[in-house]
């Protein structure tokens, strides 16, 4: 499927956001959507790295006069062991 010329052009135009990331971090842009996966062997890595992610694109929008979404903004913990969520606060 071609995609329209103004879903190209924004496909474009957000093609930089994945610059703000490292090694342990992966952006994935669909059309409308953007979606970051983070992975580290200790919660305190992630929350960290979470934060640090969320700002750096935060102010990627805010030079590219766009907005993040916070009511539209979703996280999931995926682990192989029961870790508990408590004092897992994301700004």
């Amino acid at each position: 499927m071609v995609p329209h010329k103004d879903q190209l052009l924004f496909l474009l135009y957000i093609n930089d956001i994945p610059k703000n990331t490292n090694k342990n971090c992966k952006i994935f842009i669909r059309a409308n959507d953007t979606s970051t996966i983070i992975a580290n062997p200790t919660l305190l890595a992630i929350l960290s790295e979470i934060n640090k992610v969320l700002k750096l694109t935060n102010d990627w929008f805010n030079a590219n006069l766009l907005s993040l979404n916070t009511g539209k903004t979703y996280f999931i913990k995926f682990s192989t062991t029961n870790i508990s969520l408590t004092n897992f606060n994301i700004t």
